[in-house]
């Protein structure tokens, strides 16, 4: 997986140098093909053979700059490559500010950075050496070419084959002549880095897309039947696995052969000890990761074959919702069309947000920062549930949404869930097990798969995974209690 930083370094910064590579040298490289073509055709008039002896003073210039073009493009990539990420480090610091201010770390990650930073700047002096010497070696070799030729020239004039006036003709426009290939030795090198920065860009423009995996889907599944109009299942696994992918390998699976068929207007819980594939089976629902076997029906809508289908009928919040920079009315509203101020207002409220909404000075027009900046985390969890009430989506998806919540927080946004559960179906993942006791089924994950299946009392009388949780958590919260 790729750093944030360095992706919008290849957007920024290797798109920019790349666009730069197609507009300046393209067309600085026409136009000097023209005066020279032009040139020749003069000179050729005049003598032919030293024409044509003047024309090889560019491909002698050409030839002497080839040396470096693989060199000059290697380090480009690893310049823009060390560019991502300097932008990567930095982001994650700015990001991490009140961590490293806490814990009085300036020093040592400003230092981490500025390693980061002189060696980037290490390799563009290597760069501008490498650039600067190519120059040198262009040049010392087409003068090398025009002394040469020079001879010649004063040659033919002792031997009256050639006027004076023809020489001072023929060494005006000799220039014109060699430089096309002057320009293409010499601007080689930003070619290069410019090409350098295609490769970073062609890197991310290879990757799959949804579109792309849309497209095999619909090819691998084009047998199956079509949507019902009322399908029997609200969310249905068939054999689905999962492992995540690093350097285009895949690693250890994380769910295997899963099989799984939720009803419409059920509430299903999903627990299990961490790293059991919990949010992993939220974000497969939601289609943020792509199956590595099998296929997940939402409503009918495969995330395989039709992501915008099953995306339209859920929603999802999760732990730590993200909030844009903007109004909190933009973020309830996030990006739908044709809602009233009506219909926000009664999300939030829904939501138990308009209280605290109201409460500021600007009401739902309160800028807040990126990331939520400025309001508290159950504020936070409270407009991403309010943006769920607004979706009116039939399937919702709780990922551990009140973990992270102190216990007044926690009952505003608990209040709010349970409005937003009534007649829809819900898929709950949770590590505190108080929270799911209620649910019409539990789903305990463990070894990449489920382990067991059914209500509180049931697991409980089981005696397995679930009830070794339960004594656990609740023998802890009875410690804390006697404790107080």
């Amino acid at each position: 997986s790729r750093h944030s930083g360095d992706l919008v370094e290849r957007v920024g910064t290797d798109v920019a140098n790349t666009s730069n590579l197609i507009g300046n040298n393209v067309y600085d490289l026409l136009l000097n093909i023209l005066l020279c073509f032009g040139s020749f055709l003069y000179l050729s008039r005049i003598n032919i053979l030293m024409a044509l002896a003047a024309l090889m003073v560019g491909p002698a210039s050409l030839i002497a700059g080839r040396f470096f073009d693989k060199k000059i493009r290697n380090i480009t990539k690893d310049v823009n490559d060390k560019g991502g990420d300097v932008r990567s480090v930095l982001q994650e610091y700015l990001q991490a500010m009140p961590v490293i201010r806490a814990f009085n770390l300036e020093k040592v990650f400003y230092n981490k950075f500025m390693e980061q930073r002189n060696t980037q700047i290490g390799m563009m002096k290597k760069r501008t050496i490498l650039n600067t010497v190519m120059w040198r070696v262009v040049a010392l070799s087409s003068q090398l070419t025009i002394i040469i030729i020079a001879y010649f020239i004063c040659m033919a004039v002792i031997k009256g084959t050639m006027t004076v006036g023809n020489v001072i003709v023929f060494f005006t426009l000799i220039g014109n002549i060699q430089w096309p290939f002057i320009h293409i030795s010499t601007s080689w090198g930003n070619i290069h880095q410019g090409m350098g920065a295609a490769d970073r860009i062609f890197g991310i423009l290879q990757l799959d897309t949804e579109e792309i995996f849309q497209k095999r889907g619909l090819k691998e599944y084009a047998s199956q039947e079509g949507i019902n109009e009322e399908p029997e299942y609200a969310v249905e696994f068939n054999n689905v696995t999962f492992s995540h992918s690093r350097d285009g390998e895949n690693s250890e699976e994380i769910l295997s052969s899963v099989n799984l068929r939720i009803r419409p207007k059920e509430v299903v819980a999903v627990v299990g000890p961490s790293g059991a594939g919990k949010t992993t089976l939220a974000r497969l629902c939601c289609a943020l990761y792509t199956p590595t076997g099998g296929d997940i029906r939402v409503f009918g809508y495969s995330i395989v074959s039709d992501i915008t289908g099953a995306r339209s009928h859920l929603s999802y919040v999760p732990q730590s919702p993200y909030l844009f920079a903007g109004s909190i009315r933009e973020n309830i509203v996030c990006g739908l069309d044709g809602i009233s101020e009506e219909e926000v207002t009664e999300a939030a409220r829904a939501a138990n947000a308009e209280e605290f909404i109201l409460g500021m000075e600007k009401g739902y027009d309160t800028y807040i920062g990126e990331h939520g900046f400025g309001i508290s985390g159950g504020q936070r969890q409270r407009i991403a549930i309010a943006r769920a009430f607004l979706r009116k989506s039939p399937l919702i998806i709780l990922d551990e949404a009140t973990s992270a919540l102190d216990n007044n927080s926690e009952q505003l946004v608990q209040q709010s869930i349970d409005r937003l559960m009534k007649d829809r179906t819900v898929i709950v993942i949770a590590h505190r097990l108080s929270t799911v006791q209620n649910a019409d089924r539990i789903l305990v994950l463990n070894n990449g798969g489920i382990e067991e299946e059914g209500t509180h009392s049931e697991l409980l009388e089981w005696d397995g995974l679930y009830a070794s949780l339960y004594r656990i958590q609740f023998g802890e919260e009875d410690s804390k209690q006697q404790a107080v």
